[in-house]
Formats: C-alpha cells, structure tokens, sequence
C-alpha cells in the first residue's frame, strides 16, 4: 500500500499549495500563481477518486457496521478538529466563544474550506451499492463505458476550448446548439466528482481489459492534459468545475502508480504515518497557512504587493509552504494519536461487535 500512502501525501501537500499560491506574487514579472494553483488542484479529483478504490469494495461486515465505522473514521475526527479550530479561533480573536457563533462558523467552514467532506459523505453511503451494481458488469460494457466516457471528455475538452477561445466564432455557436439539443452531456456525465469517486473502482481494471500499448496511451495523453490544462490557464482558458482535462489525467496518475514498488521498510512506515494524518492535516491546513503565512504577508515579504526579489521571496514561499505543512503534520500526529484516540475508542466501545456480511 506505500505507493498508494505516497499518492496520498503528495496529494495532501497539493492541497496546500493550492491554498498558498496567491502568497508567491509574481515571478520576473510574471504572474505564475494561476498556473501553479491550477497544476496543484489536481489533487481534488485525485482524492475522490481514492476515496471510490479503498470504499468501492464487498462489505466484510455489516452495512451499519460499514456506516458506523465511516462515523468514527470521518465525522469524529470532522468534528474533534473543527471544535479544537474553532477554539484556536477564538483565543486569536477571530471568532466570538458562544454557541450561536459556533454554529454559524461550522456551518461556514463546511460550505468552505471543508467542502470536500459534505461532498464526500454521500457517496461513501452509497458506495457498498455501487461496488454491486459495478461488480455486475460484463467486459463488454465496462468497455462500452469506457469508450462512452472517452467520447464525452474529448467532447468536453472540445467546447471549453471553443467557450475560451473562440466564444464568438461560428464554431462556438453550433457547440451551442449542440448543447441545446444533448443538454450538456459531457456535463451530466463528467460535471460532477461523483464520476471520479466511480473511477476509484474503474482504474484497478485497465491492465485486464487493455493492451499495454493502450494502457501507455492513456498515461502519456493523462499526462499531457494535466499540464496544458495548467499552462492553458495563463492564456484565459475558462475550464470546468471539475475540469474535463482531469479525467484522463487522473487516470494516468493511478495507472503510473499502481506500477510503483517501495521496497524499503522505513520508507514505507513514513509514508504510511503521514498518509494516516492526511485527513487531519486537510482539516488543519487554512489554520497552519494562516499561522505562517499571515506574518509574512503583513511584513510585506510574501502576497502581490511584496517588492522582494524573487531570489528571495521564491525560497522563502518554499520554506513557508513547507513549514504550513509540516506543522499541521505536527498537530495531527499529537491531536489523532491523544485526544482523537480516545474519542474514537469511547466511540468504538459504545457501538456494536461487528456482524459478518451476508453473502
């Protein structure tokens, strides 16, 4: 499971960047901090679809069992992290201690910072379900799926281009009408990340169902999509929410790790420590950013209006970025193995021994 851990953690470092790169400013006079924020945001679809291959699997123990065990690995940890945020808060003066404002304040974070969470939390019910429905499929069909997917992603690569580029052209408008008559369906069909936590279970197949020239395709062309939709954004390319350049990039981002073998031991327990404290550091992150980066902006030495050279300020956003991050490993790694702990092991004994699945 390292090179999955390594996966994890890299992708919990993007998130960082993601939320830091407006700090940077300009590099030589070029502005970098879109391009760099949109190559790092490819960790959204990439923990969906993580979240899809460890929860789209048979049940080993009961449905409850399976709920109430995402109940003490998701919402405990939610909301141990989100009081022990809170109270941060207040003692810095950002928030008001009473009841009221904390449930306003919650309430906003979800919407917010957290909204990979309430996002998530749906299809995690649904998951067992899914694996039923997509364990049923024939060869025949996944392929057809396949190639259906296939066609609606190039489809909607297609029409941003045309949107971005060329919104006036003859062109864009019969994408129009297009549109009208299938009402966006690579929309429907790509415009959500339930379809990349649905690919967590699709992407452990490929080496079953394609040729290796074909698997190789799907990693280079993956590839390729990723960085040009990064790229693309410094010349106003107005993509979608999730963008459809992700798809076959995430997908070759799977498929070149499941070929990853880390053979070393204490490799592996390192990965495997700071992979386990991803959720929390997910939940810590805007407050370890803040702690270090605010300091820095109001100094004048990071943010757009910092006169720095950029010798100087491009090694000390580097340091910072690095430094947000190892702290809010530091917090979680003390928070998840004491007070978490505990809460989850009073959790534990208050709930029932697990019954085994029906087969």
């Amino acid at each position: 499971m390292a090179n999955w851990d390594l996966l994890r953690s890299i992708s919990m470092f993007l998130v960082v960047v993601v939320h830091t790169a407006g700090y940077l400013g300009p590099v030589h006079g070029t502005s970098i901090q879109g391009v760099m924020g949109e190559f790092a945001l490819i960790c959204d679809p990439i923990f969906f679809t993580l979240s899809g291959y460890f929860a789209i699997r048979p049940l080993k123990h009961s449905y409850s069992y399976y709920l109430s065990n995402k109940v003490r690995s998701i919402i405990l940890p939610l909301f141990t992290y989100t009081i022990l945020v809170y109270l941060y808060g207040t003692l810095t003066g950002g928030v008001t201690l009473s009841p009221s404002a904390f449930l306003e304040w919650t309430a906003g974070v979800l919407a917010s910072s957290y909204w990979f969470i309430p996002s998530l939390i749906p299809y995690l019910i649904i998951a067992p379900f899914l694996y039923r429905m997509f364990s049923s499929l024939e060869k025949k069909e996944v392929r057809s799926l396949g190639f259906l997917m296939t066609v609606a992603c190039a489809y909607g690569i297609f029409q941003t281009l045309i949107g971005s580029f060329l919104p006036n052209s003859r062109l864009a408008k019969i994408v129009n009408i297009i549109n009208y008559i299938f009402p966006s369906g690579s929309q429907v069909i790509l415009g959500s990340y339930f379809t990349y936590f649905c690919l967590g279970y699709f992407v452990k197949i490929p080496p079953e169902y394609l040729e290796p020239k074909k698997i190789r395709a799907i990693e280079y062309s993956g590839i390729i999509c990723w960085i040009a939709g990064a790229l693309l954004t410094y010349f106003g390319y107005q993509r979608s929410d999730p963008s459809y350049l992700w798809f076959p990039a995430t997908a070759a981002i799977f498929l070149l790790f499941s070929k990853m073998s880390i053979e070393s031991a204490s490799i592996c327990k390192a990965l495997s420590w700071t992979a386990r404290r991803s959720y929390s550091i997910y939940l810590l992150q805007v407050t370890t950013i803040g702690i270090v980066f605010t300091p820095l902006v109001n100094t004048g030495f990071l943010g757009q209006d910092s006169t720095l050279a950029t010798t100087i300020r491009l090694p000390l956003f580097l340091i910072a970025l690095l430094s947000a991050y190892l702290l809010a490993l530091l917090i979680a790694s003390v928070v998840d193995s004491s007070i978490l702990r505990l809460i989850q092991a009073g959790y534990t004994a208050l709930v029932k021994k697990p019954c085994r699945a029906k087969r």
